[in-house]
């Protein structure tokens, strides 16, 4: 009698073990399929691609920078309402804007708060800029006057970059960049003046 109770409980035991482990197995698998997938954000563009003085217009701030070092993933901000990540930038060369050496930029993207990948989309995956990379980046500023690089279109990487001297093909597309800015069409919205802007006189806001 004793060894049947003996039997009886150790099968008890085994048959809770064998639930958790499979209710474990299923959450876990869960998990990884549905929560854990990428999240993909179709960037918003009120212009075409090819519309450059318009997109230039609309930015606040176009520049060559070079990323030195990841400052962390943010999930949780209400008013940008998507991830991001800090990244801190060495300005190369202001194109539009005068933006001083060293400053901070938000990269839309990142992780939401369980670890899944979100990802800007635009006429490409987007990709989160890179740490020891040079760009050519284009931002605007938000309400706490932080430089946001809010899609694909406004990160342009630019191989082999060099203060002093650079291939055609960059010097062609920082001189288009250049000429666009000089003919932007200016897009009326409120606008903020960058924490990191060395231009003394201020911005004045347009309200649509």
């Amino acid at each position: 009698m004793k060894d049947m109770k003996y039997i009886l409980r150790n099968a008890l035991v085994l048959l809770i073990l064998t639930v958790i482990v499979v209710g474990l197995s299923i959450c876990i698998a869960f998990y990884f399929k549905y929560l854990m997938q990428p999240v993909h954000i179709k960037a918003d563009t009120k212009f075409k691609e090819e519309d450059l003085e318009g997109f230039i217009g609309f930015e606040d701030y176009v520049f060559v920078g070079t990323v030195k070092e990841h400052l962390g993933n943010f999930n949780d901000n209400s008013e940008i309402g998507i991830p991001y990540n800090k990244f801190k930038v060495t300005v190369d060369k202001n194109i539009k804007g005068n933006l001083k050496k060293d400053i901070e930029v938000l990269d839309l993207g990142g992780t939401t708060g369980i670890g899944a990948p979100v990802i800007i989309e635009g006429k490409e995956p987007g990709k989160q800029l890179e740490v020891g990379k040079t760009y050519l980046l284009l931002g605007s500023v938000i309400h706490d006057k932080s430089i946001v690089i809010e899609m694909p279109k406004c990160k342009i990487e630019l191989l082999n970059y060099s203060v002093d001297a650079n291939t055609d093909e960059i010097n062609n597309l920082i001189k288009t960049y250049e000429e666009a800015y000089k003919n932007e069409r200016k897009y009326e919205r409120r606008r903020n003046k960058s924490k990191y802007d060395e231009t003394k006189e201020e911005i004045k806001e347009i309200k649509k």
